[in-house]
């Protein structure tokens, strides 16, 4: 028996493979067959058109004490606030079911001609553990003529075992699965099928998702996590709500406990271990797939909406999962639809894969069509070329250099060679210091300005502020204790001092270990207010003489009265981490490892300020992202908020989050900057303001403007062109980064 020979696709017709697997019993050999199909969606179906009305006007139609909630899955959600109760049905009898709900629509919508599963599963070790039988389809000979014209396909262990598990014993099963329908050993055909991904998981009937073969645990698992999940609907905006007719009502409340077991929920917490979770290209499967799409372990089924319901509503719960044990499944139940490609890639960045290259490809599909259609799949390519060439387009299409948030030395300095501005996105381990969702202005609504050229070098314009003059001895460990030591220590030796916006230096501190995640900034996300957390602090303070076990005790009572997620969140964001002070008074943190002579920037379209480190030659690296007190809303540019202006950060409809000005003394809100109304800076005459829906590749903070003369459209705002800042006299420069 001879092995199976590939076939060519024909790729100008967007030609691919499909596997049969023929029926058989789980012990049987595994037999198939392999076809090619044409993938196209049908154009009458896919220009079918929506009939339900926007959100907006939904709402209009209610009752008082309705509400109208877009859920993850798409459906339109009415939840009475008085009975607190929710219904798939409009409250009014006369309002049409289709101007609400177009779930039949949908599914015309999504799929093709063609019927098959797409398989998504963990590869497992490459090497070859079992075979499948090719069969041809005109195999009619019989006897040892059969035997010639059958081939082999070598198979690893576990996609030998998904296809024992996902086979039926009476009929066929279609699927569509990467190992076995490209020719993993051509380049070009496997660079050219990656780009059709896209296509592939919409346009199947539903994504198959193999977890391996069933325990008695994960039966038990998988019955907690329907159970939950069938109680409880999630909003777009991650909002919890009970779902029409449960039997839990009141499930959904964050304060309500789940009764089951410490038992139980470890044996939970292993089942989300599973090796698939980890998985770089499971993201982008698994989010393009169709609303039916269902994890399997063994022959037992979930759907996937229902385990994404029951793993966000856990991760509001206080006494069932350790966080550590969501982190994975809970990136991936995130919404994806609106996201970034930066914050897809940086979601995505301790997902495994074999190749780097992947950690661009794996998850390409998901990006911003704009930015998508610009990124080539070669896996010919060499790793840098494959980054920078990401770095460049998104860069083009955002007029932001959103990406220098990410790089740094604290990433790369294990590659030689490697630019310090560029993402080394197979490397991120620590992070960033800032969460994107922290909406910071650190360069107000300016756009980037840059000149790329080779060797490695970006020339960007920016502002000078600062170089460090002192830090902080440690690196930050993740246990409450050094939290409370770090603190008190700080306070001891640079409280004195003062701090040069006028704040109280201990609350300038605990916005700083906390990167300002607190209410005040980001009203209503759990988070607590500064007095909250600086009352925690002064609970945790004991006697330097007290008995060290006594002394632990008191730092862990103090550090109970914060929320479960918001110790997880402060000491993932504090760990890894190092405070420094500048020479002019100002301080910040960062995570990595700042050095003395080290400077702040604020480069033009950056939302945060980078920490830079001078080179010999006049060149600078980029250590990476840092908070420093007081230049967080553009203030190095523009100077401080006049009272009573604050910055807050709030989530929209969507989940998403948007900066906004608050006036404390009249409560109005404003998307513009008062700084430049109330100094009446004026907009220049060839550019004016317009109104057009916010797009993926904008950044959270922008504004358009149009240009009178030329059509242009920006995102940034025109009164924060270099050469305006210049001329109201802010010393810009322009510096390369190596």
């Amino acid at each position: 028996m001879f092995r199976y020979k590939y076939t060519p696709l024909n790729a100008s017709s967007h030609e691919i493979r499909l596997v049969t697997i023929l029926p058989g019993r789980r012990d049987d050999p595994i037999r198939i067959q392999i076809t090619h199909a044409t993938l196209f969606p049908p154009v009458n179906k896919a220009e079918a058109k929506t009939t339900r009305l926007p959100l907006e006007e939904i709402q209009k139609t209610l009752p008082e004490g309705w509400y109208a909630k877009e859920t993850l899955e798409g459906r339109i959600l009415f939840y009475d606030a008085n009975r607190q109760a929710s219904s798939w049905v409009h409250p009014n009898p006369d309002v049409p079911h289709d101007a609400y709900d177009d779930v039949n629509q949908e599914q015309e919508r999504r799929h093709s001609e063609l019927d098959y599963e797409a398989l998504s599963y963990c590869w497992g070790p490459p090497r070859a553990r079992a075979k499948a039988l090719v069969i041809k389809l005109d195999d009619s000979t019989q006897g040892y003529g059969a035997r010639l014209r059958t081939r082999y396909l070598p198979l690893a262990r576990n996609i030998s075992l998904a296809m024992r598990d996902l086979r039926y014993e009476d009929r066929c099963r279609v699927m569509w699965i990467d190992a076995l329908c490209i020719n993993q050993a051509d380049y070009e055909e496997r660079s050219e099928q990656v780009g059709l991904m896209k296509d592939i998981y919409p346009l199947a009937r539903r994504v198959v998702v193999w977890l391996g073969s069933s325990f008695p645990e994960d039966t038990e698992s998988l019955s907690i996590l329907r159970r939950i999940g069938e109680q409880i609907e999630v909003g777009r905006d991650f909002t919890l709500l009970p779902s029409p007719g449960c039997e839990e009502t009141d499930w959904y409340a964050t304060d309500v406990n789940l009764p089951y077991e410490i038992e139980q929920w470890e044996r939970v917490q292993s089942f989300l271990f599973t090796p698939w979770f980890r998985r770089m290209w499971i993201v982008q499967e698994i989010h393009r797939g169709s609303r039916s799409s269902v994890l399997v372990c063994g022959h037992d089924e979930l759907l996937w909406s229902t385990f994404r319901r029951a793993i966000l509503a856990l991760n509001r719960k206080e006494r069932s999962l350790q966080p550590e044990y969501l982190k994975e499944p809970l990136e991936l139940c995130t919404v994806v639809e609106k996201a970034s490609l930066e914050q897809l890639l940086f979601t995505s960045r301790d997902r495994e894969c074999s190749n780097k290259r992947d950690k661009i490809y794996g998850i390409i599909s998901l990006a911003p069509p704009e930015i998508a259609k610009c990124i080539r799949i070669d896996y010919r390519q060499s790793l840098l070329g494959v980054y920078e060439q990401v770095f460049i387009k998104c860069m083009e299409q955002a007029q932001r250099l959103t990406q220098l948030r990410y790089g740094g030395l604290r990433h790369n300095e294990a590659t030689p060679g490697w630019p310090t501005w560029v993402p080394e996105w197979s490397q991120i381990r620590i992070g960033i210091t800032i969460q994107p969702t922290e909406c910071f202005r650190a360069s107000g609504i300016s756009a980037s300005e840059f000149r790329s050229y080779w060797p490695g070098q970006l020339e960007v314009t920016a502002l000078r502020f600062a170089v460090v003059s002192w830090t902080f001895g440690a690196v930050m460990a993740r246990y409450e204790s050094h939290f409370f030591g770090v603190y008190w220590m700080i306070v001891e030796q640079q409280e004195r001092r003062g701090y040069p916006t006028g704040e109280a230096f201990r609350n300038v501190l605990l916005r700083i270990l906390t990167v300002n995640m607190v209410d005040d900034r980001t009203p209503g996300w759990g988070y607590p207010t500064l007095k909250e957390l600086s009352d925690v602090v002064s609970a945790a303070k004991t006697d330097v003489n007290e008995i060290d076990w006594r002394r632990k005790n008191a730092e862990k009572l103090a550090y109970k009265r914060l929320t479960g997620p918001y110790r997880y969140l402060l000491t993932n964001t504090f760990t890894q981490s190092c405070v420094f002070r500048t020479g002019n008074g100002y301080m910040g943190m960062i995570r990595g490892v700042p050095k003395e002579g080290d400077e702040v920037f604020v480069v033009l379209g950056v939302d945060v300020p980078l920490l830079l480190r001078p080179t010999p030659t006049g060149q600078y690296e980029v250590v990476g992202d840092c908070y420093v007190h007081g230049i967080m809303d553009g203030e190095a540019l523009l100077g401080p908020l006049p009272s009573p202006w604050v910055c807050r950060t709030e989530s929209d409809a969507d989940g998403d989050f948007r900066p906004y000005y608050l006036n404390l003394k009249d409560g109005r809100r404003s998307a513009d900057d008062p700084r430049l109304e109330e100094k009446k800076i004026p907009i220049p005459p060839e550019w004016e303001p317009f109104e057009r829906p916010k797009a993926r590749t904008d950044p959270a903070s922008c504004r358009m403007f149009r240009n009178r003369e030329t059509g242009e459209e920006i995102n940034s705002d025109p009164r924060l062109f270099p050469e305006a800042l210049t001329a109201r006299g802010v010393r810009l420069e322009t510096i390369t980064l190596v």
